[in-house]
């Protein structure tokens, strides 16, 4: 008997997970409450499309073999049936009123052929005589009617859309406008997406032209257009950010299980970063220095209608660099104690200028900000890997205390109880070295199967199982192995998601977009994330539904096939041959041959070549970035001991009563305003 438990267990992850990694990422008390909650909307609804696509997958191999043993009985009957019954799950035991099958009482049918499978056939209720054939069909444990999961798709589908087409860029633009007021800043987000709904409706009028000369002017068909076009556009972006995260995930993490080789990694990391947080605090010190110049053109003028929007401007500013501002203006209040307006100055800032230094001023502080977390995230993962290193070199004897040695004070709590020094060092120096190993090879195995899935696409029309993940959800479907086929689609859907999520919560894009954790990312941040997160979640799914077989293009060239109630939704690509027919070859090539672009680094060996630093084994340019890093990270944790010391004033006396006292790398908040100390 279907039960709706799982469906409500499978929504409450959603909300769990989504509402976790928000509580992570953003600092929802303060950010604007429009774009945490439809940040928080796309990453939900995101969710529900990957754990509610495998409840899809066992209703219709519920469905179908349904159908197959409608057709059984029919084909052994005298009696004529004009319909093929598509059966939707509902209730106990009915009887199609044309014909003279029986099947089981929670079956309502739909017609099969010409019209909708959603449309309805009358229905007769009746007992079962004893001697009909027993129906070998067997109920999901889970299972959910295709009318539910059509309403379902057809809400979350367009909420995710509106979402990432309209809400979303235009609280990134407000979040970087530099107007003043509420209703300045909407404005200034719609003409800064002015030229990207542009570009989006060029495409949309193209196609619809295209379109309408092929098959006529037809309403269905233009929401079959614009779902193609997003769809599409979502498609590329896909090959990119999932052919990185197929080979980047498992190398990832396999590296993490070598200790020295991956702290090499961390110090070029920083040796590279240390260039741009230099370049960050030049940019921001000349866009400072211009508000300087304007608070001594306007500052002390009480009288001003600009003041307030200069202390707005002020407001913006990093906390220390208004505590070393304050004494310049103080300065500059007492040597105008009566203030005589420069009318040389004044007239040549109004409320334009400020807008546009108030812009500069967000942009300057946002760069600012992300190198800085960047920044902290890096010195503290360095920190905890050279402990990890060093406490392994120093516990390999058969008498050695293993006892885990940090290079920082860590606080006591209650959970040190039962995470031991000893089991501290247990866990970071073997236990996870092994796990990393074991979940490193499972990836590799996963993305290598992905990999040969995509290209055995093309194939899958006489071919259908050369594709790894068809085969077991063939043989799942035909053996009705509902629990199993749920089980194997979610970890697959789930790692597809891992791989393409990876990427985007871990990418950087000029340093304008970065994922901080512990609450430091930004407004701009997270709504970019909202939107690849939503742009990328139906094309993932369908990609995935091509692997098994479950497309719409491959269900149209094979009858007996039924398509899922979300490939429904997003319509058949036929309207438009040329994405129909290329998208099926092209893409899966496009993939596959990035996997192996990454896999044997020749787009670092290319920037490497062109001048631009990355990490290259054996390399003069990489090594002394290697020595650099370490450097930096020596005079960091120089600058965390002296912090820590001079706030606590009792670290040697720690030490020196317990030599071998835990320590413990702050939390970014605390590190965050400790390495910012000069």
């Amino acid at each position: 008997m279907a039960s709706a438990i799982p469906t409500f267990v499978e929504i409450l992850a959603c909300f769990l997970l989504s509402t976790a990694l928000l509580n992570r990422y953003s600092d929802m008390v303060n950010n604007n409450i429009v774009t945490v909650v439809g940040v928080f909307m796309s990453w939900f609804f995101s969710f529900m499309v990957i754990f509610m696509l495998p409840n899809d997958l066992t209703s219709v191999a519920y469905r179908q073999c349904l159908i197959n043993y409608q057709n059984s009985i029919n084909s052994t009957t005298t009696t004529t049936t004009t319909t093929t019954p598509l059966p939707i799950v509902n209730e106990p035991s009915v009887v199609i009123s044309n014909s003279s099958s029986i099947i089981p009482q929670h079956i309502t049918f739909a017609m099969a052929g010409n019209a909708s499978h959603h449309d309805v056939l009358d229905i007769v209720y009746q007992d079962q005589p004893s001697n009909t054939t027993v129906n070998p069909c067997i109920v999901p444990w889970n299972h959910v009617s295709d009318t539910v999961l059509m309403k379902l798709w057809r809400f979350v589908y367009w909420t995710s859309q509106f979402l990432n087409w309209f809400v979303l860029p235009i609280m990134q633009s407000y979040s970087m406008s530099g107007d003043f007021t509420t209703t300045n800043k909407l404005k200034s987000a719609l003409r800064a997406n002015l030229i990207y709904y542009s570009s989006i409706g060029a495409i949309f009028f193209v196609l619809l032209i295209y379109v309408v000369l092929r098959t006529g002017l037809v309403f269905s068909n233009l929401k079959v257009i614009a779902i193609s076009s997003s769809n599409t556009w979502g498609l590329f972006l896909l090959v990119v950010l999932l052919g990185y995260g197929l080979v980047e995930l498992p190398r990832f993490l396999i590296n993490r299980s070598k200790h020295f080789q991956a702290l090499n990694r961390q110090y070029f990391k920083v040796g590279k970063l240390n260039a741009e947080k230099c370049e960050a605090e030049e940019k921001l010190d000349d866009v400072l220095e211009e508000i300087h110049q304007v608070y001594s053109a306007i500052g002390n003028n009480e009288h001003s209608p600009l003041k307030p929007y200069l202390n707005k401007i002020l407001d913006k500013c990093p906390p220390d660099w208004k505590r070393r501002s304050s004494a310049f203006r103080r300065q500059a209040a007492s040597s105008n104690s009566v203030y005589e307006p420069d009318l040389s100055k004044t007239p040549n800032y109004d409320l334009q200028a400020l807008i546009r230094l108030h812009k500069r001023v967000i942009k300057a502080v946002h760069y600012h900000r992300q190198i800085i977390c960047r920044w902290n995230h890096l010195i503290e993962e360095v920190i905890e890997l050279e402990d990890i290193a060093r406490n392994y070199l120093d516990n390999q004897g058969p008498q050695s205390p293993r006892l885990f040695k940090s290079t920082l004070p860590k606080q006591r709590s209650i959970w040190r109880t039962f995470y031991t020094l000893k089991v501290e060092w247990y866990w970071k120096c073997l236990l996870r070295v092994w796990l990393f190993r074991l979940v490193g090879l499972v990836a590799t195995v996963f993305s290598a199967a992905v990999v040969w899935s995509e290209i055995t696409f093309p194939f899958a029309s006489f071919a259908p199982r050369l594709s790894i993940f068809a085969y077991f959800v063939d043989s799942f479907m035909e053996t009705q192995q509902y629990f199993y086929l749920e089980l194997f689609s979610t970890i697959s859907i789930g790692y597809l998601a891992v791989c393409a999520f990876y990427t985007v919560f871990n990418m950087k894009i000029f340093n304008v977009y970065y994922l901080a954790s512990n609450k430091q990312t930004d407004e701009y941040s997270l709504s970019f994330s909202g939107m690849l997160v939503c742009r990328l979640t139906a094309p993932l799914c369908l990609n995935y539904l091509c692997l098994v077989n479950r497309d719409s293009r491959f269900t149209q060239q094979n009858s007996t096939r039924l398509e899922t109630s979300f490939t429904a939704i997003m319509g058949h690509l036929d309207l438009i041959p040329i994405i129909n027919s290329g998208l099926n070859i092209f893409l899966p090539l496009c993939m596959s041959a990035i996997c192996l672009a990454i896999y044997f680094d020749f787009g670092t060996r290319i920037l490497h070549n062109l001048g631009y630093e990355q990490f290259i084994e054996n390399d003069e340019m990489t090594g002394d970035l290697v020595k650099t890093g370490q450097e930096l990270v020596e005079r960091e944790k120089g600058k965390l001991l002296r912090n820590y010391e001079a706030t606590t004033g009792a670290y040697h006396d720690m030490l020196s009563a317990n030599p071998s006292a835990s320590s413990y790398v702050p939390t970014s908040a605390t590190a965050s305003s400790e390495l910012n100390e000069p």
